[in-house]
């Protein structure tokens, strides 16, 4: 029987899948990854740990579910999209760290090219913002080892070329479309952006289709050599594939590190008049489907700085447990902005609060605050959404391991007063990537995959609340947001 391996970096891990050839998630393996913050605002992670722990992760899964490579048709790639590294073109080597998604450090210079913010948007879909990676990528440029011979890109083109050996430089149009480097509507480099980042278009890999064959691994996983790479995908992209939103204005959010909703928009590119992103959602035999995006850069990160750096818990099953009910303590309220304001606002100079502090509060209070500051997030998302299509969104698909919380389900279906789905496996990254390696090997169609779909019997949330307190809830909300913003005297 056919299968298909999935290899998901991600930010805080690296995650494993196998799926059989009739779509079945059969079992899915993590290792986590460190996240370093050298100083306030800088956020970064050892390239050399993506491959360590990668290597590490196929050895021990193939040897706890006695995998045979000759089982195996093909691999998909997927992985946290905006982080950015160089490398040495010749060795492999990492010339410098590898700088996340959720790094502020290229903040002061963008500011400088905001005059460009609209043909920036124009071209590409996205915001001037230090999120995006090609600001990143000409710091590497400016402070790593660098001289000559370096190749600049995000962690799927890293993996491959690592993966293969060299051979292969490629990256997809998902994940090229979060770099502000590529023209969305042409699906190539644009010479005016590289200009403008100072980022020679030679470092840059080749962009080829989601669904594509990007070599075969030759190098440090032996258990892999010789099998193809036939799917690269930003983690995102692959989300809604594998929860197989394929239909028109269907939204899905994933509540991971941060939280992200996608809108299909189908084959035309939509230029949203609100503050949304226009991306990629996948390019299959010549033909590109696009989505919308929103963003929150934090989500379970939230629930991870709670426990970890303020030891409120020993992990997030621990902290959740704090919690006996759900309705919220009336003056708590928790402002989630470790990492600055993401859509619908993009703001990210503002930080994050805790509000309403008094003798009486409680580790629970903070836990639960935070919560509701989660779901809230996804409100403004929501709101944004349905202002930007005219309509009501009466079904939201949801994934990620934070959405495993029943507690925080319920919570988000009272704020967002919608149904919540959570269909098929909850680990939506590593299985769409799988799904997308299968339809490039010829194991499924796009029409097949809806099949395999719609047998799924979602999970569906629906909690009941006092309507009254939930629109004091937002009330409240929306006027710390203010205060938050007005702080700055931007």
């Amino acid at each position: 029987m056919e299968k298909i391996l999935a290899i998901d970096i991600g930010t805080t891990g690296v995650t494993l899948g196998l799926v059989d050839c009739r779509g079945r998630l059969l079992w899915t393996e993590t290792a986590a990854l460190k996240i370093r913050t050298p100083q306030p605002g800088w956020v970064e992670q050892n390239p050399q740990d993506f491959l360590k722990v990668t290597a590490q992760l196929v050895k021990k899964s193939f040897k706890k579910h006695s995998v045979k490579k000759s089982e195996i048709l093909s691999i998909g790639l997927t992985n946290q999209r905006e982080t950015s590294l160089m490398w040495d073109s010749k060795t492999g080597e990492a010339l410098g760290p590898a700088i996340s998604w959720q790094c502020k450090r290229t903040l002061s210079e963008l500011k400088k090219l905001k005059h460009s913010s609209k043909d920036v948007k124009r071209k590409t879909g996205l915001s001037l913002d230090p999120y995006f990676s090609a600001q990143k990528m000409n710091w590497l440029k400016k402070h790593g080892s660098a001289k000559n011979n370096f190749c600049l890109g995000t962690v799927d083109s890293y993996i491959l070329w690592h993966l293969t050996g060299g051979d292969s430089f490629f990256t997809d149009t998902t994940n090229a479309s979060r770099t502000s480097l590529m023209n969305i509507d042409k699906l190539s480099w644009d010479k005016d952006l590289l200009k403008l980042f100072k980022i020679p278009g030679a470092s840059l890999a080749e962009i080829k289709s989601t669904a594509d064959h990007f070599g075969a691994v030759r190098s440090f996983i032996p258990e892999l050599n010789e099998l193809p790479v036939q799917a690269m995908i930003g983690d995102q992209q692959s989300s809604l594939f594998g929860l197989g939103v394929f239909k028109k204005n269907h939204l899905k959010i994933t509540m991971g590190t941060g939280a992200f909703a996608l809108m299909n928009t189908g084959y035309l590119r939509v230029r949203p008049k609100s503050s949304l992103l226009s991306t990629v959602a996948w390019s299959i035999k010549g033909k590109t489907t696009y989505a919308l995006e929103g963003s929150a850069f934090i989500c379970g990160a939230l629930l991870d700085w709670l426990a970890q750096d303020l030891g409120l818990a020993q992990n997030t099953k621990e902290l959740l447990g704090l919690i006996e009910q759900l309705l919220p303590r009336k003056n708590l309220r928790v402002m989630p902005y470790l990492s600055g304001m993401g859509a619908p606002h993009w703001i990210p100079e503002v930080q994050g609060a805790i509000l309403g502090l008094t003798r009486g509060v409680k580790p629970q209070d903070i836990v639960l605050g935070a919560l509701y500051s989660l779901a809230l997030q996804n409100l403004d998302l929501l709101e944004a959404f349905e202002k930007e299509s005219a309509q009501s969104i009466k079904k939201i698909y949801f994934d990620g391991g934070v959405s495993q919380s029943k507690k925080l389900m319920d919570i988000q279906s009272y704020v967002l007063n919608k149904r919540l789905a959570l269909p098929g496996p909850r680990e939506a990254t590593v299985y769409g990537a799988a799904l997308m390696a299968g339809v490039s090997s010829g194991l499924w169609t796009k029409t097949s995959i809806e099949k395999i779909k719609s047998k799924e019997v979602p999970t569906e949330y629906r909690f009941k609340a006092p309507m009254k307190q939930r629109n004091q809830i937002i009330k409240t909300w929306k006027k710390d947001q203010k205060f938050l913003i007005n702080s700055l005297n931007l």
